[in-house]
């Protein structure tokens, strides 16, 4: 006889439901109460997802069996870009997006009521299908527990409530910072409002003027002290750069960098254009030792990295070593560009600047060769020789006498006092950019954007930061290990945005025009499933 299981589970679960057996409601026993994460409803569960939260169920079981009185509720995620990016590529058509929706299971006919309905009733028909696919497998949640971020208008006033709260004890303040900013949503970009670039933040990159007659070719780059050791500038052949006014200076750098400087308060006037490769060949002046230095052709120049210009310090960057050797290598790479530059790049050699222990003059000549790369075709290798050179020699590598009075130190020692030298002596000026590359839901490229009047949450602050630790300290955790990690991310935590201008969300209440960013309204949902019960049941009003 076969056994029809799926039908003995339905039976089962309509018994549990009609039994009320999972309702955590006030009793004498010892209470209990787990949650798992709320997932975000721009799409159905997968089967990631339902391992994860099985482990949560399986516990929450568990617990019940050594008979505590177990709280498990289970909300949804709806706040800020995903669901409005989801929608929005939908109603361009875009393949990528119907085929997933259609993979949870969605019709056309759904389809159809999303485009014309939008990212509300989206969201809404996701939790509901969430909801359905929980209790299929079994799910032991007190359903009467539930709510959707962004949607459900009394967990918005708790929202309020809470940043009332934040505000008045001095943890939310307004200032001008940089955050990762989408130029299509005109809005900060926080991780879940992210395609592509969780977890990547704005870093300082320091722009070493190299001047061209009148002009000056700013050089993006994350080691400023290496500009000792500069043999060449590198630029991409094939793009397009531009001739800027910025804060009224003659600057050449890449169209997207312009863009990007017009959004960190810069005065940006384009006044003209010229192809990369007219410049190969011209010749710079390095601003701190006056050395004239040439322009080279480089395919792994990226325009939309900083000012898409390079200064190339072959000694102690793989990708510069690499890249000029490769020229050595195949002079004909530079054949259009005559005899005179061929011969002057046979004749260049890497400039030694720092002594790190367990290796030679040419740091970056050596892990070349220990891992055997010979192309810029091996990126992946490439990335990782220049990340372990770069730690190293920031932390470890000691300056050499080309220094003069910084000589015998660490580079980790100076690095900051010499960018501050290099900026007073106007041969050096800071933009921001993203540590990776990050995408917007809504699948625009985002860059670095300094707010004015920007709304932030005050982690900086050190008496903040030393209540976190008190409450750390009466945590247990498993394993014991993982302590210091979480005490760690509260010493680096710095102020972050928590205000966004578009997607779905809380309005901040003492300021209508932005919107409560995705994961500042979602730090304290666990304390609103004690109360959301009585909420629902006797439909208390926002």
């Amino acid at each position: 006889m076969e056994i029809n299981y799926h039908k003995i589970a339905q039976k089962w679960q309509k018994r549990w439901e009609k039994a009320k057996i999972f309702e955590a409601n006030i009793s004498k026993k010892k209470k209990f109460f787990i949650t798992v994460p709320y997932p975000y409803v721009n799409g159905g569960m997968h089967i990631g997802a339902g391992f994860t939260f099985l482990r949560g169920d399986s516990y929450a079981r568990f617990k019940r069996m050594q008979g505590f009185n177990v709280l498990f509720p289970q909300g949804f995620h709806a706040t800020g870009q995903p669901i409005l990016g989801a929608v929005e590529r939908l109603r361009q058509g875009d393949k990528t997006q119907i085929e997933t929706f259609k993979l949870y299971g969605a019709s056309d006919k759904d389809l159809e009521n999303f485009k014309k309905f939008g990212p509300a009733f989206t969201a809404r028909y996701w939790m509901k299908r969430w909801i359905e696919d929980l209790k299929s497998v079994g799910y032991s949640a007190d359903w009467r527990r539930s709510f959707i971020t962004a949607l459900t208008p009394q967990y918005n006033r708790f929202i309020e409530w809470q940043y009332n709260t934040l505000r008045k004890k001095g943890y939310v303040i307004q200032g001008t910072h940089p955050v990762i900013w989408c130029p299509h949503c005109k809005s900060p970009t926080g991780d879940h409002d992210r395609l592509k670039g969780e977890g990547e933040s704005p870093i300082q990159y320091v722009l070493i003027k190299f001047k061209l007659d009148d002009k000056i070719l700013p050089c993006g780059t994350l080691r400023p002290e290496t500009v000792y050791g500069v043999t060449n500038i590198w630029v991409s052949p094939s793009e397009d750069y531009v001739e800027a006014e910025v804060d009224g200076e003659n600057w050449i750098i890449s169209k997207a960098c312009a863009e990007k400087l017009k959004d960190q308060l810069r005065k940006v006037k384009i006044v003209g254009k010229i192809r990369g490769d007219t410049l190969v060949g011209k010749e710079v002046e390095n601003p701190v030792n006056k050395e004239k230095v040439p322009i080279l052709p480089a395919t792994f120049v990226d325009p939309f990295s900083a000012s898409g210009i390079v200064m190339s310090v072959p000694a102690h960057a793989p990708y510069d070593w690499i890249g000029l050797h490769e020229l050595q290598k195949d002079p004909s790479q530079l054949a259009r560009y005559g005899k005179e530059l061929r011969e002057r790049v046979k004749e260049i050699k890497p400039i030694s600047l720092i002594k790190l222990e367990g290796y030679g003059e040419f740091p970056a000549v050596e892990i070349c060769e220990k891992m055997g790369i010979k192309s810029l075709k091996e990126k992946e290798k490439l990335e990782l020789a220049t990340s372990e050179i770069y730690k190293k020699e920031f932390h470890l590598g000691v300056l050499k006498e080309i220094f003069g009075e910084d000589s015998g130190k660490k580079v980790c020692e100076v690095k900051e006092k010499m960018i501050r030298k290099f900026v007073e002596e106007k041969i050096a000026d800071i933009m921001w950019e993203t540590s990776g590359v990050v995408i917007c839901r809504c699948t625009t490229r985002c860059h670095v954007k300094i707010l004015e009047n920007q709304w932030f949450l005050k982690y900086s602050d050190k008496a903040w930061k030393g209540k976190v630790k008190s409450c750390i300290d009466k945590l247990k955790f498993y394993p014991e290990e993982v302590r210091q990690q979480f005490l760690n991310t509260v010493d680096w935590l710095t102020d972050k945005a928590c205000t966004r201008k578009t997607g779905l969300g809380t309005p901040l209440p003492w300021d209508k025009e932005w919107i409560v960013e995705t994961l500042s309204d979602s730090t304290i949902y666990m304390a609103f499933y004690t109360i959301v019960r009585i909420i629902n049941e006797k439909k208390v009003k926002a």
